[in-house]
């Protein structure tokens, strides 16, 4: 076994472990900005509709 395979399976190893841990914070992370977003984008949307109200 050669230096580099070694460090690959160890890496392989690493990015497993931290995609277990990792998961579930980014899931829940991405909850809570697809959540920030929608309330930015409803807000976004009222403003937009105000200000084509007016215009008519």
């Amino acid at each position: 076994m050669h230096a580099g395979e070694w460090v690959k399976e160890d890496l392989s190893g690493c990015t497993t472990l931290a995609s277990l841990v990792l998961q579930p914070l980014l899931e829940g992370r991405k909850g809570l900005l697809s959540g920030i977003l929608r309330e930015l984008l409803s807000v976004e949307r009222i403003r937009g509709y105000a200000k084509t109200r007016q215009h008519f």
